[in-house]
């Protein structure tokens, strides 16, 4: 692999790239840490990504698990990274909206919900409802058809909507 196919396949993946690591590792210098760490990997097996069929899917992927390294090297639990969201396209999450103490009771409401969500169906409500994706993205990084992507997202919407109402009630 070359500069130049680095340069046009990797980097612009970086924006996206950082918001997986903010949002996993809940600072913006740990996550910049986390994309230059991947950036180092990806010059050693760069071709591996290329020839993977999905560049981006992969890199997403290592980008979970340099992610999940740092957490580890830490001592944090790996599986709470992925239901901390604090960060969506354009900024910061929920929080920043609304930076009233109601705000953040309804921000932790929510992450309390999207943590007690299974895996594959938090992970599809936060791609298309808290990243923004469209379908066609989440189908090349999740490798699921886009029938069963709105199936699991509706499910998962239903699944939420009930869980911060259980919380809401309680």
């Amino acid at each position: 692999m070359n500069t130049e196919e680095f340069k046009s396949t990797f980097l612009p993946l970086g924006p996206l790239l950082y918001r997986i690591a903010f949002r996993m590792l809940g600072s913006g210098e740990d996550a910049r840490d986390a994309v230059q760490e991947l950036y180092v990997r990806l010059c050693r097996k760069g071709d591996r990504a290329l020839r993977s069929g999905n560049p981006q899917g992969y890199c997403v992927r290592m980008m979970q698990n340099v992610c999940a390294d740092i957490l580890r090297r830490r001592g944090h639990n790996v599986l709470r990274m992925a239901a901390d969201v604090t960060e969506v396209r354009g900024g910061p999450a929920v929080e920043a909206v609304d930076s009233s103490v109601e705000g953040r009771e309804e921000a932790a409401l929510v992450r309390k919900a999207l943590t007690a969500l299974p895996r594959k169906l938090r992970e599809v409500v936060l791609l298309r409802d808290l990243e923004q994706m469209e379908m066609s993205e989440i189908e090349a990084l999740t490798g699921m058809s886009q029938v069963n992507i709105r199936v699991t997202l509706s499910r998962g919407r239903k699944m939420l909507k009930e869980k911060i109402s259980k919380f809401i009630n309680r």
